[in-house]
Parts: C-alpha cells; structure tokens; sequence
C-alpha cells in the first residue's frame, strides 16, 4: 500500500514538473495598455515629423493594405513640405484577439516648400496587429492624419 501512495506521488510529481517545463502561452492582448497605445502614437508621429521614411516602414505591418502605394504617396508628400507637426489624440481602444482598434482624432500643421502654411484636423480609426515585435499598423479608416 505504501509503494503505491508514493508511486502515486511521484507521478504527481513528474506530472507537475513536465507541466511547469513547458512554455506557457502568453496571452499577447493582457500586456497591451493605454501607456503601449499612446507609445506607437507617439512613434508614429515622431517618425511622420523626421520624416523618416524607414522609421515609419518598420512601424507599419507588411499586409497593410495597399503598402506601396501608401509608402510612396508618403514619401511624396515628404518631399512636398518643409516642416510637419502632427499631434494623434487617443480617444478610444479596443483589442480584439491580435488587433488592436484604436480611435483617434489629429491635428496637423504643415509649410509646404512654396511657403504656405496650413492646419488641419480629423478624426480616424486606426487598426494595429500585435506581433512579437510589437504593434503594427494594419490599416487607416475615416480621416488620414499622414495625406
């Protein structure tokens, strides 16, 4: 009777230990906060005003929709102004499984390389996928802050 008590511990035992050994899944969307949301905001505006180009690609994920085309206009658009000042306002969140879908509204002032000056301003939802490197922007809706 006794073999069998400490036998029966011992499976318990390495039972428990061959759990603790495996790697835990991490659930990624319990580490994502306001404080994480506002930092990529704030890259995101950083990289826009330097203007730099690759700062700003290594923002973005690589099935953003339309990537070229939006890499491109960016660019563009960089060699047609002088200076940018982009503030992104967090008004909302929501995470959802690897997304993460955040509501935003944005106030922009440029000069473009003829002098003029101009401010604008608007609302957007911006969507965001939780990769290991993490957040990505998948894709903008409503009013674009970077055009």
């Amino acid at each position: 009777m006794r073999i069998k008590k400490e036998l029966t511990l011992l499976l318990i035992a390495l039972f428990l230990l061959g759990m603790a050994s495996q790697p835990q899944k991490v659930n990624l969307s319990e580490k994502i906060d306001k404080t994480l949301v506002e930092a990529i905001l704030s890259q995101l505006e950083s990289a826009y005003e330097r203007e730099d180009i690759l700062g700003f690609k290594e923002l973005i994920y690589k099935d953003f929709e339309n990537y070229l085309g939006f890499i491109s206009k960016l660019e563009n658009y960089f060699y047609s102004v002088k200076f940018l000042n982009l503030y992104l306002i967090l008004d909302t969140f929501l995470i959802d499984k690897d997304k993460v879908l955040v509501k935003i509204h944005w106030f922009k002032k440029t000069i473009d390389n003829s002098g003029a000056f101009s401010k604008s301003r608007g609302t957007a939802e911006l969507a965001f996928k939780n990769t290991p490197q993490g957040l990505k922007l998948l894709y903008i809706r409503k009013d674009n802050p970077f055009f």
